[in-house]
């Protein structure tokens, strides 16, 4: 996520008008779409998110429904709501479906607030998945390594500690990752078999 971007729909004016401000005071980058739900969906889908602002006003879908596509499209997206119907607010934070919600009357600090916290916890989300992706990645190589030198040392009869230094040697002089190394090591030996 390069910068903060959040999506407002909200067809309260005064709140509308609220969240902007608070937005446009921290920097947040906002795109406001009021009761064009198709846009709201292709927004959503289309660009890095982090948070959505919205009503319970949605026309064409129920707020479960919209809120549920939102988390389902971008894992980083923090939910505020902004809604008096407390019953349905309470199911959604038990369910992880928003990060939090705000009614009438506007309290500007509290929302504020809200909307800060909001953006931190979407940016700790996004980093942690891209942490998350970063080791996925270097296990993947891993088991990649560890197998070529499974095949190195079956078809040298060395020790893996020596078939491994035997790779990374390999892999300095031809000037190729370990892990590409690794994968053409593989590859080879599966059409060998």
């Amino acid at each position: 996520m390069i910068e903060d971007f959040a999506v407002v729909c909200i067809s309260n004016k005064i709140c509308a008008d609220l969240v902007n401000s608070i937005l446009i005071k921290h920097g947040i980058n906002y795109m406001s779409l009021n009761d064009d739900f198709s846009a709201f969906l292709r927004t959503i889908r289309s660009r890095d998110v982090n948070l959505v602002i919205m009503d319970d006003d949605a026309k064409s879908l129920s707020n479960y429904q919209l809120l549920y596509t939102i988390k389902n499209t971008q894992q980083a997206v923090e939910a505020i709501l902004f809604s008096n119907n407390y019953n349905e607010l309470n199911e959604y934070i038990k369910k992880g479906i928003i990060f939090g919600y705000f009614s009438m009357p506007l309290n500007n600090f509290e929302i504020e607030q809200l909307i800060l916290s909001a953006v931190r916890s979407s940016r700790r989300t996004y980093k942690l998945q891209n942490e998350l992706e970063e080791l996925k990645s270097k296990l993947k190589n891993r088991i990649l390594i560890e197998k070529a030198k499974e095949i190195v040392a079956d078809d040298k009869n060395i020790s893996l500690d020596k078939a491994y230094k035997a790779m990374q040697s390999l892999s300095m002089n031809k000037g190729i990752s370990l892990e590409k190394l690794a994968q053409i090591i593989i590859e080879n030996n599966e059409k060998s078999e």
